[in-house]
């Protein structure tokens, strides 16, 4: 997530809202998007009180906007961090942890059901502004799609090149989210190398 992070961020920072744009923060459903298997939403009231919901157990936090700084300050598992605006939008936050390298993205699940962060961005504003007619494997329908049990847990494989064989540029969810980058062992001497939730490669080790 960090490397997709760093690379695009330069080409969609001019779309950004700062921070004090409080109408899109409140009261909003803000999934963060990383590399576990946990579901965290935070949802920002009016009162500086933040509700962290992990996979439905509820418990309290605060934030702090500090307008000047354009950063804003969190309180939630016993700790405060201080986080520097990335970028801001009606549906996606990327913040920065001050000081570090350490992103915190969240995603607002009621303008992107499917938590497809990679996809949002790069079809609103990347292909958009390099004047791609944008049209994704999302509009399309997959040949077949499969639950697998890999080494990393079940899977699942939207086909769209071959109704049974796992290929490059098909996509692999896990959760309902794109499965973390990594290489995934489906078969005694096959496996297949995800990035951003497509198989890049697939190999026999």
């Amino acid at each position: 997530m960090r490397i997709f992070i760093e690379k695009i961020l330069p080409k969609i920072l001019s779309y950004s809202e700062k921070l004090d744009k409080l109408t899109i923060l409140i009261d909003e459903p803000w999934v963060v998007n990383d590399d576990s298997q946990k579901f965290t939403k935070f949802i920002f009231r009016k009162d500086n009180s933040l509700l962290i919901s992990d996979n439905g157990s509820v418990t309290l936090g605060k934030w702090d906007l500090l307008n000047k700084a354009n950063s804003i300050l969190l309180e939630f598992n016993n700790s405060l961090k201080l986080y520097n605006h990335g970028f801001l939008d009606e549906a996606v936050l990327i913040l920065k942890i001050d000081g570090g390298s350490e992103y915190f993205v969240l995603v607002n699940q009621n303008k992107i059901p499917n938590l497809d962060l990679e996809n949002y961005l790069e079809s609103k504003y990347v292909n958009k502004q390099e004047g791609i007619n944008y049209r994704t494997k999302h509009s399309l329908t997959p040949k077949s799609r499969a639950k697998i049990n890999s080494d990393k847990g079940e899977i699942i494989i939207e086909y769209f090149s071959s109704p049974d064989m796992p290929s490059k540029g098909d996509f692999v969810l896990q959760n309902g989210k794109n499965a973390p980058n990594g290489k995934y062992k489906i078969d005694s001497m096959f496996f297949i190398h995800v990035f951003n939730g497509e198989i890049e490669k697939t190999s026999m080790f």
